[in-house]
């Protein structure tokens, strides 16, 4: 009776090995798709040519990781060069002659003056590549598919990266004094016109002004002369509170007349109107100008893929696998240049400008795959017939505290508010290239890592767009198109249930 027992018991011992052995080698070979078992860390299986049993067929999920760095064509603050509307070097009028003083009874009689030439303030073009800069941003990629044998599909979402920069140029307006112009934070003489110079076209002559920059209004009036510092002796060119007297005929500006020994004002003289004279061409210029640029992608993508069969090769070349896939595509890639201006001529200033280019159209795919054990490799390339839709749009604020008449702020020039709209259309094909590794780690879980290089062209970018004209601003005439290479490495993981 035991022995009967014994044999029973290792009859069914071994009918339940065999038909585990012959279920796996079933297994190995099957095409069936099904294989849903949740068992996402059992083991990898290999086949007899030493090749691992890598889950791919079921529902697919893959995610990634992406720090990508955003390329671009820098460009100049402002209209680049020199603007005679906002840098006006030599000022050639007739100085009007000048008062002298006849008697004690105070006086005047004007002496006819010949023309001169006055040096107005210059600054050199202070900006000439603000932007864009190519910095890294941090994104997220999300895949989820399906595969039933050589048939598949699948919707990716791309969620970023983001990139942005911020630069901050000039001396910025913490001065010892506390005011506009005076020393810097490390003791530099800091003229109230300004240290950064944006130039602006001017049609207008908006820009026109009353200068208080040197002590005593004394100016050198040869070709190739400067204005006078103060005569207090701190070195910083503020003024005495009186307009410059840029024609030297006796009279500051709107401000009255200088005796030889004071200062007279201007209500009971025939010569009381302003001295239209002393105005010169300020320059568009701030004491600090901050520039922050902003590249974002985000996306949405519908595949079909087909995997081409293998089997008619020999054995040795079965690690080589190749796919063709199909589908439509959108991607949107937005770009934003926001400038803030702080101090100087123009004051409180600041343009934000945000273009979006939102590229759709069908879009054709290939991937080529190798299998060497854990490891797989594999290249695909994509490519995008896109059509383009760019959506743009501007909000700038000029001169938010500025109060015309002041000296060494403009005339003419009260603070502007203006907003712009505009929508182009084109072209914009999008060639993205990606070559990964990855390493099976359990029969449906994959680690992975590589890199990724994507080309779009016909964009238009923000900054390239930006018309600097006074007061409005606006987009740029002629700006044409840009184009943008992206590119970075991404890891995450494979998921097959």
């Amino acid at each position: 009776m035991i022995a009967k027992n014994k044999s029973t018991w290792l009859a069914a011992i071994l009918l339940i090995s065999v038909s585990a052995e012959t279920l796996r080698a079933q297994d190995a070979f099957s095409d069936s798709f099904g294989d849903s078992d949740l068992q996402f860390f059992s083991p990898v299986d290999f086949d007899f040519e030493d090749r691992p049993l890598r889950k791919d067929s079921g529902y697919i999920f893959n995610y990634d990781k992406l720090a990508w760095s955003f390329e671009g064509e820098r460009q100049p603050l402002g209209n680049g060069g020199v603007s005679t509307a906002s840098m006006n070097p030599w000022r050639g009028f007739d100085s009007g002659g000048s008062l002298i003083q006849i008697g004690d009874d105070d006086e005047f009689i004007l002496i006819p003056g010949t023309t001169i030439f006055i040096p107005a303030p210059v600054l050199p073009t202070s900006v000439n590549d603000s932007a864009p800069r190519a910095e890294w941003g941090w994104g997220e990629r999300y895949e989820l598919g399906y595969w039933n044998k050589e048939n598949g599909w699948m919707v990716g979402f791309l969620d970023g990266p983001e990139a942005v920069t911020s630069v901050t140029y000039g001396f910025g307006r913490d001065f010892v004094d506390g005011t506009v112009g005076g020393l810097g934070p490390n003791g530099e003489a800091l003229s109230p016109l300004g240290s950064v110079l944006v130039v602006f076209d001017d049609p207008l002559d908006l820009m026109v002004g009353f200068l208080d920059v040197v002590d005593g209004a004394v100016v050198d009036a040869s070709p190739g002369g400067a204005l006078e510092a103060d005569g207090n002796g701190d070195g910083v060119l503020d003024g005495d509170g009186l307009a410059d007297d840029i024609d030297k005929d006796g009279q500051h500006g709107p401000d009255g007349f200088v005796s030889d020994t004071a200062f007279i004002p201007d209500t009971d003289f025939i010569f009381a109107k302003p001295d239209y004279d002393d105005l010169v061409t300020l320059p568009t210029s701030f004491q600090s100008v901050n520039v922050r640029n902003s590249t974002e992608t985000k996306g949405v993508e519908i595949m079909r893929t087909h995997r081409l069969s293998n089997r008619h090769k020999m054995a040795k070349h079965h690690g080589n696998r190749y796919e063709l896939s199909y589908g439509v595509r959108y991607l949107r890639l937005r770009d934003q240049h926001v400038v803030n201006g702080e101090g100087g001529v123009l004051g409180t200033s600041f343009w934000d400008t945000q273009i979006e280019n939102n590229i759709v159209g069908p879009q054709v795919g290939m991937k080529w795959m190798h299998q060497r054990r854990r490891w797989q490799f594999d290249w695909s390339g994509r490519f995008l017939f896109g059509y383009n839709i760019e959506n743009m749009s501007q909000t700038a604020a000029l001169g938010q505290d500025l109060i015309t008449g002041m000296h060494n702020k403009p005339l003419y020039f009260p603070p502007t508010y203006a907003t712009h709209g505009k929508q182009e259309e084109d072209f914009s094909p999008v060639a993205e290239m990606r070559v990964q590794a990855s390493y099976q780690v359990t029969s449906s879980i994959a680690l992975k890592l590589g890199y990724n290089a994507t080309f779009v062209d016909n964009i238009r970018r923000a900054a390239q767009h930006v018309k600097y004209e006074l007061p409005n601003m606006g987009f740029r005439d002629g700006a044409g198109t840009q184009d943008i290479f992206i590119n970075g490495v991404n890891f995450g993981f494979d998921v097959v249930y």
